[in-house]
């Protein structure tokens, strides 16, 4: 098992196959299963002592993802709230940023352009749900609903679904609900 964390309040965990068979886990486990919920409570146990990552004490998000060669990788992100190990504490997986947010992301070279990029989006009546990021290499990132094909004047467009990866491990968030409004209001 390996363990990364990210900032103060993530934790990225690499299950190997013989991680998930020692913790008699499956990809598609069901969460709301008593001995599933122990393992994850196991896990974050071993977490707490090998990089001080504790979950105990507040609500918790949990993502998984397999991977295709049998293990997963998991993004345990404390939320705030109560968590307990006996309870219904855990919460379930969020669903992907594409099914949240839509399909589309644009990665920009400057702050500037994603600022006049939501500024144009906001003044053509855009009223769709979106987020903002900054990866690790200085460059924005907006994910926001539609494919409006100015986007391709101002920044790098992707499907959400090839790089939602990339966003869990080298994006922080920066702006978490109407991003295109708020962000277009500084520019």
């Amino acid at each position: 098992m390996e363990l990364l964390p990210i900032g103060e309040d993530k934790l990225k965990v690499t299950l190997s196959p013989q991680d998930m068979e020692n913790y008699r886990l499956q990809a598609d486990a069901d969460w709301d299963d008593t001995g599933t919920r122990k393992a994850l409570w196991s896990i974050l146990d071993e977490a707490k002592k090998r990089c001080g990552f504790d979950a105990a004490r507040e609500r918790v998000l949990v993502q998984i993802f397999p991977s295709p060669a049998g293990g997963c990788e998991m993004f345990v992100t404390r939320v705030g709230g109560h968590a307990d190990p006996d309870t219904d504490e855990v919460r379930l997986p969020d669903p992907p940023l594409k099914e949240r947010l839509g399909s589309r992301a644009c990665f920009f070279d400057e702050l500037r352009d994603m600022l006049a990029f939501c500024r144009l989006l906001c003044d053509s009546g855009y009223k769709g749900e979106s987020e903002a990021y900054i990866c690790e290499d200085g460059r924005p990132l907006l994910i926001y609903c539609g494919g409006d094909i100015r986007a391709a004047e101002y920044g790098s467009v992707t499907d959400i679904a090839d790089i939602e990866y990339y966003i869990c491990e080298h994006a922080e968030m920066i702006c978490r609900e109407n991003a295109v409004e708020t962000l277009a209001k500084l520019n």
